[in-house]
């Protein structure tokens, strides 16, 4: 069973767990400005800090066993801590590799998740 995320309605919190097709391609619909190290996502709120409306997903390869991704914010530099995935663990059917787009996607939830 997939539960949604209260603050980031449509992906769930256990988005890496139970990958999700629809999830994923609102993901990858969402990413903009990608240049394989940081890139910008609609799905974004605004920094919970400073306001700005712009923060970003930053990726990183850590050698041959994962990837992680935070969200930064650009003005007052202030991030979610990494969300890690085992790289190379999640394929299509098709021999897609979407391993950075479930740690993307982590990163979102977790940037998002604010207290009310």
């Amino acid at each position: 069973m997939i539960t949604l995320d209260f603050y980031m309605p449509g992906i769930p919190r256990n988005i890496a767990e139970q990958p999700d097709m629809a999830t994923v391609e609102r993901i990858r619909g969402s990413i903009s400005e990608d240049n394989g190290q940081t890139l910008r996502s609609t799905l974004l709120k605004p920094c919970p800090f400073c306001g700005e409306t712009e923060p970003f997903v930053q990726t990183r390869e850590l050698g041959d066993y994962s990837i992680d991704a935070r969200v930064v914010c650009p003005r007052c530099h202030v991030a979610t801590s990494s969300e890690y995935m085992p790289w190379r663990s999640t394929y299509l059917p098709t021999g897609e590799d979407i391993t950075r787009l479930l740690a993307i996607g982590k990163a979102i939830s977790a940037w998002n998740r604010r207290a009310e």
